[in-house]
């Protein structure tokens, strides 16, 4: 209700747990955009970018994490950054 964002798609990324028995958790992929094509800032605190679920027991690390757009910009996973207009997350 605060701002005109929408989320057009959120879901498990399949494979991204690692190998194992008891392996990391899954990640997820989730596009967002504004409503009206207009710029909008994120302001990131992701750690599993840089530090991947750890698997337990000898099970492998899950994938690490990734903040990009769509049209093939990569962003960091810490502060604030701007999504330009058209763009999605």
């Amino acid at each position: 209700t605060l701002t005109p964002l929408i989320f057009w798609r959120k879901e498990l990324r399949g494979g991204s747990g690692g190998a194992g028995k008891f392996r990391g958790g899954l990640g997820q992929s989730i596009e967002i955009g504004h409503r009206e094509g207009h710029p909008f800032y994120i302001y990131a605190a992701l750690d599993r970018i840089d530090n991947p679920a750890r698997g337990r027991f000898g099970g492998d690390n899950g994938a690490p994490g990734k903040v990009a757009l769509k049209s093939g910009g990569s962003l960091k996973g810490k502060g604030k950054q701007l999504v330009p207009a058209g763009d999605r997350l």
